[in-house]
């Protein structure tokens, strides 16, 4: 397996890491593609082979930062779903200002459509119930609403605390059936 990164992959780090920090001080309707290839050190034409347009850098930057295909063990198992959700939780407190300028832009919606495909990709990797259809719509949403709320309250609970919140959502809630 190889540990370096590609010039191709790099440019595409680049240009999101240039969108993101742009994303900081202006609304996403206001960046131009001028802006962020200046800010990436690229070219335009390096954007547009990389990129259909600034929404697909935010998803792939997305992708990027959610990425679990280093994943040896099932995170999804009851002996590693706290500490899966607690470094998820993580991951967005230490982008929060990434976050935050998705629900500025009204993007929020875009983490969805991350999260389907890697919930597919999990349920297909670790043997999940992949005879039902609908789980993955139905974990993905319901997980992405969870996480939309708490950027809506401004990452105001800890990680830890948001890891049990969605753990007593996904158990409790049947416990009191």
């Amino acid at each position: 397996m190889q540990n370096y990164i590609t010039y191709h992959e790099s440019v595409k780090e680049a240009i999101a890491l240039a969108l993101i920090q742009i994303m900081e001080t202006k609304i996403l309707s206001d960046i131009t593609i001028l802006e962020i290839v200046n800010k990436a050190g690229v070219s335009r034409s390096s954007f547009y082979r990389n990129f259909d347009d600034k929404e697909d850098v935010i998803n792939y930057y997305i992708d990027f930062l959610f990425d679990e295909s280093k994943k040896e063990e099932n995170p999804y198992s009851p002996h590693h779903l706290k500490a899966f959700l607690i470094e998820k939780f993580s991951l967005i407190k230490e982008n929060k200002i990434f976050f935050l300028s998705l629900k500025k832009n009204k993007l929020l919606h875009l983490l969805y459509q991350q999260a389907n495909q890697n919930t597919t990709k999990n349920i297909c990797s670790y043997k999940l119930n992949e005879n039902n259809r609908y789980q993955s719509a139905f974990f993905s949403a319901a997980s992405i609403g969870v996480i939309i709320e708490w950027i809506h309250n401004n990452l105001e609970e800890s990680e830890e605390d948001m890891a049990n919140i969605f753990i007593d959502l996904l158990y409790g809630y049947m416990d009191n059936l």
